[in-house]
């Protein structure tokens, strides 16, 4: 149980001595080895999210400091801040999310329908190979009080246990089991934990939302792709309004909330460049001008 302690200790030593990758390892098996310390298991994430934010590697430093919030203690003086901080970085990929979508999306609409319908074959091939592997991965865990079994008669009659034995592939699963109990494969089923502080409960809603719909559809039938890819001059409109709104909301918030002028002028920039006869051509000029004005530039 002191596991988790012991990793964010060594990543402590790796860190201060230069050696950043070791000690993001260390972190993350200190995350993964945490059993009843939530408020350990928090400071490890927390850590993990100040190195990425630092890299200004946002999204992964946004899922970190996610978990982060899930298990600190809530009276700690600077959790507001650190919330906060998981708030506006959610933000942030959220738009970040809606430019790429879009901007896939807006690729499959430029190619012939058989090259749009082989993009979409491979993708039900993959979700099928997934489930395949889901499948023979339940078959396996099925087998793991078997296996248990074994290895403790094994270990009774003097049994050397070897880490390469085969029958360590299913620790990681066990290890899950004790740290969260039964949980269903499926997007953000960490939100099952209470702990969890919300940003926003009406986004919330709306993901929960999406989410149930996403499991009623057929996910291995083309038309469940086909439906999001704007085909007609309409649905290309608002795919553009889409972009053009994240792309101005981006840029604000790498201003506004992280200060990371580069890429806000990259932002603001790229706005311009894709969109320049858009509603927010003048205000993302008048962006670029305050920030080069205070660059003394």
């Amino acid at each position: 149980e002191f596991f988790d302690q012991i990793y964010y200790a060594l990543a402590d030593i790796e860190i201060k001595e230069g050696h950043e990758e070791k000690g993001i390892e260390y972190l993350k098996i200190s995350t993964q080895k945490s059993i009843s310390n939530n408020n350990q298991k928090g400071r490890s994430f927390l850590r993990l999210a100040d190195i990425y934010f630092e890299k200004k590697q946002y999204q992964s430093a946004q899922a970190y400091y996610d978990s982060s919030v899930s298990f600190l203690n809530k009276a700690r003086s600077d959790y507001p801040s650190i919330l906060s901080k998981r708030n506006n970085l959610t933000k942030l990929v959220k738009n970040i999310l809606i430019i790429e979508k879009e901007d896939s999306l807006q690729r499959l609409a430029g190619l012939s329908e058989k090259e749009r319908n082989k993009i979409i074959d491979g993708i039900i091939q993959k979700l099928t190979e997934e489930e395949d592997q889901k499948k023979f991965d339940d078959q396996q865990n099925a087998l793991l009080p078997q296996i248990k079994n074994q290895q403790q008669q094994g270990a009774a009659s003097g049994g050397e246990w070897y880490f390469y034995n085969p029958a360590t592939l299913g620790f990681g699963f066990s290890e899950f089991k004790k740290i969260w109990g039964d949980r269903s494969l499926e997007d953000h089923w960490r939100r099952k934990n209470k702990n969890i502080a919300s940003a926003d409960s009406e986004e919330e809603d709306l993901i929960e939302l999406e989410e149930k719909d996403t499991a009623k559809a057929n996910l291995k039938d083309r038309n469940y792709y086909l439906k999001n890819v704007p085909l007609d001059k309409e649905k290309m409109n608002r795919s553009h309004n889409k972009m053009i709104e994240a792309y101005y909301d981006l840029g604000l918030v790498y201003r506004e909330q992280f200060e990371d002028n580069e890429q806000a002028k990259n932002t603001f920039e790229m706005l311009i460049q894709k969109y320049d006869t858009c509603r927010y051509v003048l205000p993302a000029y008048y962006q670029l001008y305050k920030i080069y004005l205070e660059e003394n530039n």
